[in-house]
């Protein structure tokens, strides 16, 4: 989008994009302020105005009069949750609308998250393949033991590990015993932590 939105806007431009696609018309002024808990409707024109003055929606002036000018990033993509489904014995599967699914919704805010696809074995250990994407928070650093993405050596390489600091050295440890973890000095500028791993996408 070409004005970044608040995070305030981006989640009453989601809550309405979905609506639409659910009911096939726009919530009214009074159901947006409900939903967020807003003390009267008029906080919530205030932001369709604002999502109006970006561009992503346009107001008609009369009642569910939103036209959404805009689709939702690819980050904020949106899918059905149509009831549930067990891992173990199996049951008859019975479409139940209960939702949508976003990234959002899943793992906050998402302005600073980013995706890798991995490439190799080395962490089948903890679920990650060959071929998946590793969600990844972006931040500079993580606490010994969790699972991070490092840039390594002289050209940079990006890599995901276990990330131990054990004294003033960094350990990634693969998950798999097929491959030998890697000792850093943590002065050496040899690497440097850009992320958390917090989920992995795969394509079934």
């Amino acid at each position: 989008m070409k004005d970044r939105l608040t995070e305030k806007q981006q989640n009453i431009f989601e809550f309405v994009y979905k609506y639409i696609q659910m009911n096939h018309f726009a919530p009214s002024i009074r159901e947006i302020a409900e939903e967020f808990n807003f003390a009267s409707p008029s906080a919530a024109q205030k932001h369709l105005r604002a999502l109006e003055g970006k561009n992503i929606i346009k107001l008609h002036g009369t009642a569910r009069g939103i036209e959404i000018l805009q689709a939702p990033s690819p980050l904020s993509d949106v899918v059905p949750i149509i009831g549930s489904v067990p891992a173990g014995a199996p049951l008859l599967a019975v479409q139940n609308f209960e939702g949508w699914l976003t990234l959002r919704e899943l793992f906050g805010e998402i302005s600073n998250i980013f995706s890798l696809r991995v490439k190799g074995s080395s962490m089948t250990g903890v679920g990650i393949f060959d071929g998946d994407f590793v969600v990844v928070r972006h931040q500079p650093n993580i606490e010994s033991g969790e699972i991070g993405v490092a840039l390594v050596g002289e050209e940079g390489d990006a890599t995901v590990k276990r990330v131990f600091f054990e004294n003033r050295s960094v350990r990634l440890q693969p998950e798999n015993p097929a491959f030998k973890p890697s000792v850093f000095p943590l002065d050496s500028g040899d690497i440097r932590i850009i992320g958390k791993v917090i989920g992995v996408i795969r394509k079934v």
